[in-house]
């Protein structure tokens, strides 16, 4: 799904975290994981309802609607750093497209 070396990590324990929980929406137990590894997709995010469908197990990702069912969504989210610096991915990104429709004037 994304390029080599790509990492997204989930983390619903980080302290004071805006979307830290104990627990998922529909009481299930949370923790932490990798979500993107070397950029492959390593685990759907799933609540009881979608778990059932794909004859799956429910993995912490149920969130509480106001009056709804629960939905699905993710807590605090990394993406990890690559091995370049922002003055080297610079120079490498040139003019940011090589498309000759973003290019042509107008």
């Amino acid at each position: 799904m994304f390029a080599e070396g790509f990492r997204i990590r989930e983390d619903p324990f980080v302290k004071r975290g805006a979307a830290s929980r104990w627990f998922d929406g529909e009481g299930g137990a949370v923790a932490p994981a990798a979500l993107i590894e070397d950029g492959v997709l390593t685990m759907w995010l799933l609540n009881a309802s979608a778990a059932r469908q794909l004859g799956l197990e429910p993995n912490g990702h149920a969130t509480s609607g106001h009056g709804g069912p629960p939905g699905i969504g993710a807590s605090n989210l990394f993406v990890k750093p690559g091995a370049e610096d922002l003055p080297s991915l610079m120079k490498t990104a040139g003019k940011g497209s090589s498309s000759p429709t973003c290019s042509r004037r107008r």
